[in-house]
């Protein structure tokens, strides 16, 4: 199973969090990449977080980001830049990586994953699940700063990028690859470099 997170320094402790819970709630996961879009996260920090997936058998492969992505777009302390990684994740992740579970940092994983994981998105190219609030337990655990779906609780609520939907999503990337992907009007597929990010 490969995870897919984007995250600065200051999403690190809630980040450790939410992987504890994520390998509490799957112990049947033996084989989990977890890759990590970001841009200036110290190499100390990157070994301590390294050591941290080796606790539970999981590989971490960081990706540095180059920062003149999104280098326009709205950020805050709570919402930075690296949220937005995710939208350019199948140009920015290695071509070998076809399939990725995008998880926010702050989120507490309460069930298994692996179904989410198999789903067959029908020719898709992501899917997303949504804030519904049928889930009695989950619900109650969350409320009442957000609706949280049957498998995640994310303690910040919705972030405005998802609107109403959950921040796990599984997503096939080759499909992805193929279409042309625009961040307003200057950034597109043609201008992503091999340059513009590298593996740490």
């Amino acid at each position: 199973m490969n995870l897919l997170l984007t995250l600065d320094e200051n999403y690190l402790p809630p980040c450790k969090v939410m992987l504890c819970s994520f390998f509490a709630s799957n112990p049947n996961e033996t084989d989990v990449t977890v890759y990590l879009l970001h841009s200036a996260i110290p190499g100390d920090k990157l070994e301590e977080l390294t050591d941290f997936c080796a606790l539970f058998g999981a590989k971490l492969r960081p990706v540095t980001v180059d920062t003149a992505l999104f280098e326009n777009a709205p950020t805050s302390k709570r919402y930075p830049k690296e949220m937005y990684y995710r939208l350019l994740s199948p140009l920015i992740l290695p071509q070998e990586v076809e399939r990725v579970l995008y998880l926010d940092p702050d989120m507490l994983i309460i069930n298994p994953l692996r179904a989410l994981w198999e789903l067959n998105l029908c020719g898709k190219t992501f899917a997303a699940a949504a804030h519904t609030g049928r889930e009695p337990t989950a619900y109650s655990l969350a409320a009442p700063r957000s609706a949280a779906p049957a498998t995640a609780i994310s303690p910040t609520g919705p972030m405005p990028m998802t609107h109403t939907l959950s921040p796990r999503r599984t997503r096939v990337l080759p499909k992805w690859r193929m279409r042309s992907i625009r961040c307003g009007s200057t950034l597109s597929m043609n201008t992503l470099t091999p340059a513009s990010c590298s593996s740490t």
